[in-house]
């Protein structure tokens, strides 16, 4: 058989193995198991200037041959997913597109709104692997409670370590809308025994205030009689 040996880089000093006492020839040399998980590799030979992985032993003399990787990390895809849950019903499009999420890490410092989502999607391309975080911001809404949860992989957390096949945040805002109660009574004083029971029952009491919901056109109003009431009282 012609000469074959194998080494591996542990038994290299400093990145360069000389092998003795060769006869005179061509030699080829190849590398493997040069494949690292997250990176691409890019392996060339080279003889002096020229590109090639055969070098001729002459008498004497030392070939070299130079074997180099070229590696690239891989980047990776970080995808935002957006839940709302509670009372929602009433949310308008311009408060869930103010919505603002910041992703940071890596040197990486950027923010987006829920209006660069699709449907209740983001995700952010080409970013390197490593911890990045995702915080969201701008969530108050006047006369509900908010209340943000973050997930990665089932676990409550808005901190991600990103791969190069990525990885996902989940974002949940829960809606518990804070609401109140308006009692009316209603008495006479005087000679109210003189009035009919007719006459009390035609009193009626309109009743104004605020927005009912964030998508409500106009305030509220609501209006009743003295009928309506229970022993005076509404």
């Amino acid at each position: 058989n012609t000469y074959s040996t194998s080494f591996t880089y542990a038994d290299m000093t400093n990145g360069s193995k000389t092998l003795e006492h060769l006869t005179l020839g061509d030699y080829t040399v190849v590398e493997t198991n040069a494949n690292y998980d997250g990176y691409t590799v890019t392996t060339t030979y080279k003889v002096g200037e020229t590109t090639t992985s055969t070098a001729t032993v002459t008498d004497g003399g030392t070939a070299q041959i130079d074997v180099t990787n070229n590696v690239d990390q891989l980047e990776g895809n970080l995808t935002i997913t957006k839940s709302w849950t509670g009372d929602t019903a009433n949310l308008s499009d311009e408060y869930k597109n103010a919505i603002s999420f910041r992703i940071l890490g890596q040197g990486v410092d950027k923010t987006i709104h829920y209006s660069d989502f699709e449907g209740d999607t983001y995700t952010e391309e080409g970013l390197t692997p490593g911890e990045y975080t995702v915080t969201e911001s701008n969530t108050t809404l006047e006369k509900y409670e908010v209340t943000t949860t973050y997930a990665v992989s089932g676990t409550a957390t808005n901190v991600v370590n990103l791969t190069y096949t990525g990885a996902a945040v989940a974002v949940t805002n829960n809606y518990n809308k804070l609401e109140g109660s308006l009692k009316v009574t209603k008495t006479w004083t005087g000679d109210d025994s003189l009035l009919t029971t007719d006459q009390k029952n035609a009193v009626t009491f309109t009743v104004t205030g605020p927005k009912q919901n964030s998508a409500d056109e106009n305030t509220y109003s609501t209006s009743f009689t003295y009928a309506d009431m229970t022993n005076g009282s509404k």
